[in-house]
């Protein structure tokens, strides 16, 4: 039997009321890199059950790629320490919530392979993150 492919996020969308804003933000702290910005698009909202037509809505949008750092930052504020996880099936992640200076609130995790979920789980398994994939057998 030939084991299933493993998945992962292939993007995430976050609305945010100032683009420029964010994009400055995801560029700064995270090291993100700006792929394209596009827009803005017309009459892009969501077509309701019932509806005819879209909702009256614009769209501008930014495609950022991951990049490798994390700055520190007087315009983010920490919602409660870093946190690791002691005992049940997430043994071990490391997570922490903030809150950005245009009001979205981002959760970090870190977490190795071989959480205790995996003791009770044959198949299901979060996807290494890009740093661990070489180090990780399939």
């Amino acid at each position: 039997m030939t084991p299933a492919p493993k998945i992962a996020v292939d993007h995430l969308g976050i609305t945010v009321p100032d683009l420029d804003e964010a994009i400055a933000f995801f560029v700064d702290v995270f090291g993100f890199d700006v792929v394209l910005q596009a827009g803005p698009y017309d009459d892009f909202g969501y077509v309701w059950p019932g509806n005819d037509g879209p909702e009256k809505a614009s769209l501008q949008l930014a495609v950022l790629k991951l990049g490798e750092t994390l700055a520190a930052r007087d315009d983010i504020k920490v919602l409660a320490p870093v946190q690791v996880e002691g005992g049940g099936p997430l043994d071990g992640l490391i997570w922490s919530y903030s809150l950005t200076s245009f009001g979205v609130v981002i959760e970090l995790i870190r977490w190795r392979p071989g959480l205790a979920y995996e003791a009770t789980s044959t198949h299901h398994r979060l996807v290494p993150p890009p740093w661990l994939r070489d180090a990780v057998t399939p």
